[in-house]
């Protein structure tokens, strides 16, 4: 039988409860390591130093270790967190002598069950992906853009999108390679299939572009459009804007090859190679979402 009067004694003890009601001095005790590339920072429940760390510190330069119970913070904001730690806690708090490690260029090959939209995390904007159950990847905005809408280069980054980029292949893609795109895109939105909040407004994108890039002379039209548009004409309506909240990769989930380096727990995806999609044994694909209200995403096989 549990000893509760004694357990709760333990617990006062452990958490000096009654000196911090009595309103004496309560010190949280607060250790730094280094762990690879990163800093781990150890201390005890304390809430308002986690809210103080959590203010200061961008969400994109700090993550929890649930295993090691330490917040591990980027070398970029560790002296943010010991400024913090010192005005909190008054404890004299210096840097370990030994250095985190430079991050290394890596490529890895995984597989991506399911990727959010982009968001301001501080000094980015980014898209978490699902790797393992855990939030483990990190995929730049600028990545994304790079790989999904094929831009040209030196083409601006100005928050529109061409036809082809919302089918994700280059101008010069064959008719093949554009219906492609098409059968592989529509399967991931269709609203029989994906219960997302944009899914309706992703399928009608896709199946516009679609339709006109798949009829040879509405094609050649648009095509003469965007090339007198690109000498300085008017902007026709050949453009759709991006998505209230951030923008949001055309796929969600699939086997990714990337280059990129590992810092706070997340592979950072610096450039995508490959980007495949997963096919079971009986020839089915896997699509992946988050539908409104659910707790977390769901994978489906159609």
């Amino acid at each position: 039988m549990v000893d509760f009067k004694k357990l709760i004694a333990e617990k006062r003890e452990q958490y000096d409860i009654e000196n911090r009601r009595s309103g004496k001095q309560f010190t949280t005790q607060v250790s730094i390591s280094v762990a690879g590339s990163d800093y781990a920072v150890r201390f005890g429940y304390d809430a308002a130093l986690l809210k103080k760390l959590k203010d200061a510190i961008p969400e994109s330069e700090r993550t929890w270790h649930k295993t090691q119970k330490v917040w591990l913070i980027s070398p970029d904001e560790i002296g943010m967190a010991i400024n913090v730690i010192r005005l909190h806690t008054g404890q004299p708090l210096d840097l370990p002598a030994e250095k985190p490690s430079a991050p290394e260029i890596v490529e890895k090959t995984f597989i991506l069950e399911y990727l959010g939209a982009t968001k301001d995390r501080g000094k980015s904007k980014s898209a978490y992906g699902s790797v393992n159950g855990q939030w483990a990847a990190e995929f730049l905005e600028d990545v994304l853009l790079s790989f999904f809408e094929k831009r040209e280069l030196g083409q601006p980054l100005n928050g529109l999108q061409t036809l082809y980029q919302v089918l994700c292949v280059f101008e010069k893609a064959t008719p093949e390679e554009i219906k492609k795109a098409y059968r592989r895109l529509s399967l991931q939105w269709h609203p029989d299939v994906c219960k997302e909040p944009d899914a309706q407004e992703m399928f009608v994108k896709i199946n516009s572009a679609y339709k006109v890039l798949n009829d040879p002379e509405q094609k050649r039209r648009y095509d003469a459009g965007l090339y007198f548009e690109r000498q300085g004409y008017q902007e026709q309506a050949r453009v759709t804007t991006r998505y209230q909240y951030g923008y949001r990769a055309p796929l969600r989930c699939g086997e990714i090859t990337a280059k990129g380096t590992v810092r706070l727990m997340r592979f950072v995806v610096s450039e995508i190679l490959k980007w495949d999609d997963i096919t079971n044994r009986k020839g089915k694909t896997m699509v992946s979402q988050w539908p409104t209200g659910a707790d977390t995403f769901q994978i489906l096989w159609v």
